[in-house]
């Protein structure tokens, strides 16, 4: 007997000993093995989250990254930057200031923040990782505080005022290789947030004139013209832009446009509160399909108890709470500061804390524990090439496949 047949043999044998469950697979929390406040780098600050997709367009987004505000001592990596495979976290180092903001262009990861100082030495508010290094991009001093893809184009907003050596003001656009104003006309705003929803891009900041049109805290560009957003939310704290169930969603704190919540949505005439009322605070937000998850320093929303993060599930209208399925107990347990989706889960980020809300990939069969019969079952359809045991999303059920497996399944739930 070759080992190729002893292989399907142990292969086959394991097959008629797995165990198929018919539970449905329960979302839970779960937190990363290796927290950002342990060594090798200082706790960090985290304030933003986005998806990294280091191999381009297509399949599922392998990684995730945190920002955050860290300053290290000279000579030593800075956590201004993390990522994460849903597993553990490993340092971007070379980042020596605040992080606001980051997002993919070109297949390309880009952060913003304040006059940032790379390892060799460049400074600009705008650097993009190379796969080992940060490089500086446009040498912009001053603050940038959002950064979004619009028009295929890379929008930078804040209070920076030259770009590529151009006086280009508070506002800019980039393609890839110039930096271009966004209109022809510079306007006297800070931008603090930016966004896209309905084909258009939404700029919000203080109050004075965003491209040249005078606004009360918000407008919109459809790549002609700029028009002011009604509703005044200049001396409100604005903290995130999403889009969600065909309107503009807009979160902070102090927003009374005109019934008072920290989260708002405008239908492109009116503001209302999306959900029951929010009193607290709200950081971040973001959406799943047509669920949509908030996080903040709240104990609670009106009656219902919900610890730091919040959900509106799907046709819903009342926020609820988000806690642990097995203990009942918070999922997190310091404020969140940053909330994206990635690859079907939720990452909760805070200060020192990384949490994903997700169904737990090593419960295989959705049984409601990680065990060997987890193990068996994926091998029984990872031997027949079912589209399940394609764990890294790359539509090849290969060896590859197998060893992700073995890493999550070992970490467990």
């Amino acid at each position: 007997m070759n080992a190729g047949t002893v292989l399907v043999a142990g292969l086959g044998l394991l097959t008629l000993m797995a165990s198929v469950a018919s539970a449905q697979c329960q979302e839970r929390w779960r937190k990363l093995r290796a927290p950002i406040s342990n060594p090798p780098w200082p706790q960090l600050s985290a304030r933003c989250v986005a998806t990294f997709d280091a191999d381009g367009p297509g399949g599922a987004s392998g990684q995730f990254v945190i920002g955050g505000g860290q300053y290290a001592p000279i000579g030593q990596p800075a956590p201004g930057v993390a990522s994460s495979d849903g597993i553990g976290v490993t340092a971007l180092p070379g980042i020596r200031s605040s992080v606001q903001a980051m997002v993919m262009y070109q297949e390309s990861l880009y952060a913003a923040g304040e006059g940032f100082l790379n390892s060799e030495g460049i400074g600009s508010a705008l650097v993009r990782w190379t796969g080992s290094t940060w490089v500086g991009v446009g040498n912009i001093s001053g603050q940038i505080n959002a950064l979004c893809v619009y028009n295929d184009e890379l929008i930078l907003g804040g209070n920076f005022f030259n770009v590529g050596g151009q006086s280009i003001p508070r506002l800019a656009r980039y393609n890839g290789t110039n930096f271009l104003p966004v209109s022809a006309f510079a306007g006297t705003a800070t931008i603090r947030l930016l966004g896209v929803h309905d084909g258009k891009l939404y700029a919000a900041g203080t109050s004075g004139s965003i491209g040249g049109v005078f606004t009360q805290g918000m407008a919109s560009w459809d790549g002609t013209t700029w028009t002011a957003v009604p509703g005044n939310i200049a001396g409100a704290q604005q903290y995130g832009l999403a889009s969600f169930r065909g309107k503009l969603i807009l979160v902070g704190y102090g927003l009374a446009l005109p019934q008072p919540s920290s989260v708002q949505q405008f239908d492109g005439t009116n503001w209302t509160p999306l959900g029951n009322m929010v009193s607290a605070p709200v950081y971040s937000i973001a959406t799943r399909g047509d669920e949509c998850f908030i996080g903040g320093p709240f104990g609670g929303i009106g009656s219902q108890a919900a610890l730091y993060i919040a959900r509106l599930p799907a046709g819903g209208a009342t926020w609820t709470a988000m806690p642990d399925v097995t203990t009942g107990m918070p999922g997190v347990q310091t404020p969140v500061t940053g909330i994206t989706e990635w690859n079907g889960s939720i990452v909760a980020v805070g200060n020192g804390h990384v949490s994903v809300w997700g169904i737990c990939r090593a419960d295989f069969n959705c049984d409601g524990v990680a065990d060997f019969f987890d193990y068996l079952d994926f091998v029984s359809a990872f031997a027949a090439g079912e589209t399940a045991a394609d764990f890294n999303n790359d539509t090849v059920v290969d060896f590859f496949d197998y060893l992700d497996f073995v890493e999550i399944f070992a970490v467990g739930c």
